[in-house]
């Protein structure tokens, strides 16, 4: 009797070990057939977003003004009657070309600065230098009688100086 029941328990555990089998196989394929979904949908929104950046608008950035569009920019600041500061472009006798910025005062100076820099005054700096034309920025403030200039190729500026701009005043760059 003892055989029977042994060999009953035995058939037993075999049969559980294969439904446990079975069990743990359709388990395993159910896991790996939601793996498959997930990744699929990954795959397409992945390939969405592709499709869909060249579509986006990026801002461009400005392309880089060559040293003749700079001055020519800077003279028609010049003709511009409404622009709040006048900019020109003045030859010293050393031959160092001076694009100069005049302003009515320092906190005109103080706002216009940095956009100035920005669209045009770096651009004409840079472009001198790597044609090797001795170039500078100049700035001078009318209220306050004082000037200063920029070295493009030392990127330093000078320290303010008086400009004794009365004594210019009547001449035809004088716009203030």
């Amino acid at each position: 009797m003892k055989k029977p029941v042994m060999l009953a328990v035995i058939i037993a555990g075999l049969l559980s070990g294969c439904v446990a089998d079975s069990g743990w196989k359709a388990a395993y394929e159910q896991e790996k057939a939601l793996r498959d979904q997930q990744e699929a949908r990954i795959r397409n929104l992945e390939t969405r977003q592709q499709q869909q950046q060249p579509q986006q608008t990026t801002p461009q950035q400005e392309r880089a003004l060559t040293r003749a569009e700079s001055i020519e920019y800077c003279q028609s600041l010049d003709r511009a009657k409404d622009a709040p500061f006048a900019c020109r472009i003045v030859t010293l006798s050393d031959g160092v070309q001076i694009m100069s910025f005049i302003f009515q005062d320092e906190r005109t100076q103080e706002r216009w600065w940095i956009s100035i820099t920005v669209k045009l005054a770096a651009h004409y700096c840079a472009t001198s230098n790597n044609m090797n034309i001795p170039a500078g920025l100049g700035q001078t403030l009318v209220n306050e009688d004082v000037l200063r200039i920029f070295s493009c190729r030392q990127q330093i500026w000078s320290k303010w100086v008086k400009a004794d701009i009365a004594k210019n005043r009547n001449t035809p760059l004088q716009r203030y």
